[in-house]
């Protein structure tokens, strides 16, 4: 089963937090442009030119969506370790904390240049809770809780970024808080969605949504 491209956008822009525009382009115009404004292989003074760039050190373009880890522009400013080819960037200083971490979390949310306009669908209720899963990042099993305030029947599907539901379940539980384990072993490193619903006698289906983070 696959979900439809519009529920995966969805999906996807329901959790962004990181707006390249206004949060990662003025970090490269204060701190990185003197440098790699257009005289060197790195170009950072646009989204098209960031997203293009290759390092040559690295042999890979600088940018690579959905995985912070694997991103030479990310192991150039990390501040946990040395990056793999010359010094830390950028020269004179590095970047603060929270700079690297909005550098880090844009590219692990899949370097995007805009955010897309989420419309709220579901309210959240009282009576069911889903509390996200743990770990996050994990490898290779992760549980899914959530808090039931009256008996339910609670469905739970997975996808992968293609849309391709990769897991599914769907039983009858009772008041009290509950988690579903997932095994991820034959899964390949990415980002996963989930949409958990619960539906109760005499409600009607309320659906809620989760991201996490397969590191392998």
């Amino acid at each position: 089963m696959r979900i439809s491209f519009i529920m995966l956008i969805l999906f996807i822009s329901a959790f962004s937090q990181v707006e390249y525009n206004t949060q990662i382009q003025p970090i490269f115009n204060n701190r990185c442009i003197n440098c790699h404004g257009g005289t060197s292989g790195v170009t950072l003074t646009s989204y098209s030119a960031v997203t293009t760039s290759i390092g040559n050190n690295y042999g890979t373009l600088i940018v690579v969506p959905f995985d912070a880890v694997s991103s030479p522009i990310y192991d150039k400013v990390r501040l946990d370790k040395s990056p793999d080819h010359g010094d830390r960037m950028p020269r004179g200083g590095s970047l603060s904390q929270t700079e690297v971490d909005l550098i880090r979390d844009w590219l692990n949310e899949g370097a995007n240049e805009a955010l897309v306009a989420v419309y709220e669908e579901y309210a959240t209720p009282v009576d069911f809770n889903l509390a996200g899963n743990y770990p996050n990042p994990f490898n290779p099993v992760t549980a899914i809780s959530f808090l039931l305030a009256k008996p339910a029947t609670v469905a739970l599907s997975v996808y992968n970024l293609s849309g391709l539901e990769i897991f599914v379940s769907q039983s009858d539980y009772s008041i009290g808080s509950h988690k579903q384990t997932i095994d991820f072993s034959n899964q390949p490193s990415g980002i996963y969605f989930y949409q958990i619903s619960f539906r109760a006698q005499g409600r009607q289906e309320i659906v809620q949504n989760g991201k996490m983070t397969l590191l392998k």
